[in-house]
Parts: structure tokens; sequence; C-alpha cells
């Protein structure tokens, strides 16, 4: 909550712990006179936020029911692949590459509504072109394959940071300046104390115009 002599700003947050991303925001600004009007706005605004977020229909009953759908449909194979090009990330070869995106691609055929697995599978694809790994000439370019298996990851689970932040990435690689920006931005709010999505926000805004919500953004990453 933040108070200025006349006016009081409270924003409301709900996170899922598991992973730190922020499911839902909302502000609510009211004028005030004294302090007995600030908790008075405290009630009503924490009344509302019960309501919304609590009800059959509400914010929390939605995400569980899409995050039980998504889960339903993935086969303990289809998990296993995605942590694989998980641990891909942290140790690359040629050889594991290949291995991961062939597996990539066979889990998006038949489940194409994993997000995960597109999103992963992006990131593949884009180290076709950074680490110079098994890329294929016969297809589009390797970022161009990148943000479309970004934007399928976002098709799937728009509440995913981490197919914002490969979608930006993509775009980023691909020059398309403004989509980034909007790309980042939204993973950056759907889960704003990644320190993986702080640093490549930070990188690629530096890079495009070192602006100083790079500045900002390299800063919350060293105090994590």
């Amino acid at each position: 909550m933040q108070a200025a002599p006349s006016e009081v700003r409270i924003t409301s947050q709900l996170t899922h712990t598991a992973n730190n991303t922020v499911v839902w925001s909302r502000t609510d600004r009211a004028q005030v006179n004294d302090a007995s009007g600030i908790l008075d706005v405290q009630a009503q605004v924490a009344g509302d936020v019960t309501g919304q977020l609590g009800q059959p229909h509400g914010v929390i009953q939605e995400r569980l029911r899409e995050d039980l759908s998504a889960s339903r449909a993935v086969s303990m194979e289809d998990y296993l692949c995605v942590l694989d090009a998980y641990d891909y990330s942290r140790t690359k070869t040629r050889e594991r590459h290949a291995n991961v995106r062939d597996c990539l691609e066979l889990v998006t055929q038949h489940s194409p509504n994993y997000s995960p697995a597109w999103a992963k599978l992006s990131w593949v694809y884009g180290d076709e072109e950074r680490y110079g790994f098994n890329r294929r000439t016969d297809r589009p370019a390797p970022f161009v394959r990148a943000k479309a298996a970004a934007e399928s990851a976002v098709a799937a689970n728009s509440n995913s940071a981490m197919a914002h932040q490969y979608l930006a990435i993509a775009q980023f690689s691909l020059g398309e300046d403004e989509d980034f920006r909007q790309s980042i931005e939204m993973a950056l709010r759907l889960n704003p104390n990644n320190a993986e999505i702080l640093a490549d926000a930070a990188q690629m805004l530096t890079l495009l115009d070192g602006s100083e919500r790079a500045r900002e953004l390299a800063q919350k990453r060293r105090s994590r």
C-alpha cells in the first residue's frame, strides 16, 4: 500500500508459491481524508478481492482448472522429454541437442497443448543459430521456427511466463523490437522475480536502447 496526503493506492497480488508466478494482480486508488478513511478503504478492497478470487468461477478456480486440464493430457514420456530439455540447457552438446529437438517435436505433435514442450522447443531451435547445432537448411531460419514454437506455447498457456520469455527472445533476434517489448514485459508481469527472466530482459533491453528500464531490471537481478 502507498499513501499520499489525500490518496491511497493498494496493490493486491495472488502469487503461485511453487514458482513465484503472479497469477492475478489489481490496483485500487481512493481519496481519503484521515487514517480512518484508509482503514475503510482497506476493508472494502479486502472484501472485493476475496469475492473476486474465491467465487466459484473466480481466478483461483479458473487457474486450477487450467492447470489440471493441461496436466491430464501429458504422458510420463512427454514429461520426461521436457525434463531432458531442461537438463540439456545445463549441459549443451551437439548430440544432445539433436536428441532433445527430435523428442520435443514428437511431443508437440501428439500433445499440442503442452505449453512447456513448445517453449523448450523454441529455445532448442534458437540454439541452431546460437551454437550452430544441427542447423536444418531445408526449413525456415532457426529463429523463425523458434518464434512459431513460442507462439504455440503462449497459445497453449497464456499464463506461462516462460512462453512469453522465449517468444520475446525470438522476436528480439528477428528485430521485432516492439513485439519483443510487449512479450518481455508480459513475462515480467507474470513472474517478476524470476532471475533468468530478469537477466534476459536486462541484457536485451541494454542491447536495444540502454534504457533506464534495462538498468532497473539489472539492479533487481543482482539483488536476487
